[in-house]
């Protein structure tokens, strides 16, 4: 497992945080690479490769001794097993949106720490992106916009451009105060201005549905209520059924 180390401070933390990067699995298959790559060659016609992997990022108040890098190891290997592909191509690192603690993170980050890894203070989990082009040309910006929707989602996700930078991921801020939307007064509107002000992506269908869930329970959304919201209409991030089964490889993987 390919391991790399970092430092975080937060912002309301005087130490700063050890974090160790560890290389996951592949998050395709080989038949769903060739799939997406398809479907992605006909927004870029020159890529010819595209590889993901999961990567886990674990911020502690300490450098962790061997025996507790090895018990990390164990609990991070999960899902079905690849054979590892060379970091090949332009990264798109993509994580869970900067200022957020993913529901990923909170209970990995639980399980963790019941498996006496008391130092662990989060863990989290991001995808490497490998995207390759024929004669090895970098993305130009315009095709790098064109691929980013099939490989991120701007509401729950942020893109880093490179591992050195992983370190924002930890960083703790004073929390903001809500920003209330005003769907009562406003309508419509209000939503299509929140939604470009707070970069949330939503569609059209989805704004509607919104205003009609929210003037029905005559309450103005909050800017993290409407994420909430979108989330549970979608159903396709599926952590709660993808975190249940994580919690059994988890606990399966570690004997003590």
């Amino acid at each position: 497992m390919t391991v790399r180390k970092s430092q975080a401070r937060s912002a309301r933390q005087a130490a700063a945080l050890e974090v160790l990067h560890l290389r996951g699995s592949a998050v395709l298959s080989a038949f769903r690479c060739e799939k997406l790559l398809r479907q992605l060659s006909d927004l870029v016609p020159s890529l010819e490769r595209v590889h993901a992997e999961y990567w886990h990022f674990v911020a502690s108040t300490g450098a962790l001794n061997a025996d507790e890098t090895a018990i990390l190891n164990r609990l991070l290997s999960y899902g079905p097993s690849h054979p590892e592909q060379p970091a090949m191509g332009e990264l798109v690192l993509v994580v869970p949106r900067l200022g957020t603690i993913s529901p990923w993170a909170s209970k990995a980050t639980d399980i963790v720490q019941s498996c006496g890894l008391d130092r662990v203070k989060r863990v989290e989990r991001g995808v490497a992106w490998y995207l390759t082009k024929t004669h090895e040309a970098g993305l130009a910006p315009g095709e790098h916009e064109r691929l980013l929707p099939w490989i991120h989602d701007r509401m729950t996700q942020s893109v880093l451009p490179s591992f050195d930078r992983i370190a924002e991921l930890f960083r703790e801020a004073e929390p903001a105060p809500l920003v209330t939307v005003d769907v009562l007064t406003s309508g419509r509107a209000a939503l299509e201005s929140a939604n470009t002000d707070l970069g949330l992506a939503l569609s059209g269908g989805e704004i509607d549905y919104l205003l009609e869930n929210f003037l029905r329970l005559q309450r103005n959304p909050t800017d993290v209520a409407i994420p909430n919201h979108i989330t549970l209409k979608r159903n396709a991030d599926g952590s709660i059924v993808s975190l249940d089964k994580l919690k059994c490889i988890f606990m399966g993987s570690f004997r003590p």
